[in-house]
């Protein structure tokens, strides 16, 4: 249900705003923690990167923002197995 939710208020999302809008970077964040949440980790995988890659050029590497969405990415990474590696690098990085 709340997977239907999201996926509803993201096409609406869309309609309105362009995917560089924050309120569009927003819902994506939401759902991409909602898709890895119930298991569906490539979903998830590549929402967030689109929406770290956003926050990363708009914001920089020092935002709260952003720190929490490579944080989110080091934890959907963390389900791959030949990704683990680029998981730990991106947590650590968090810590910086």
């Amino acid at each position: 249900m709340a997977l239907e939710l999201c996926k509803d208020l993201l096409e609406s999302t869309k309609e309105v705003f362009n995917e560089n809008n924050p309120r569009m970077i927003d819902t994506m964040e939401s759902l991409a923690n909602i898709f890895a949440i119930a298991g569906r980790h490539e979903q998830a995988l590549e929402l967030e990167e689109k929406v770290l890659k956003y926050r990363r050029e708009n914001f920089g590497e020092e935002n709260y923002a952003t720190v929490c969405s490579m944080s989110d990415m080091a934890l959907i990474l963390m389900k791959f197995d030949d990704r683990l590696d680029e998981a730990l690098m991106l947590a650590e990085k968090t810590l910086e």
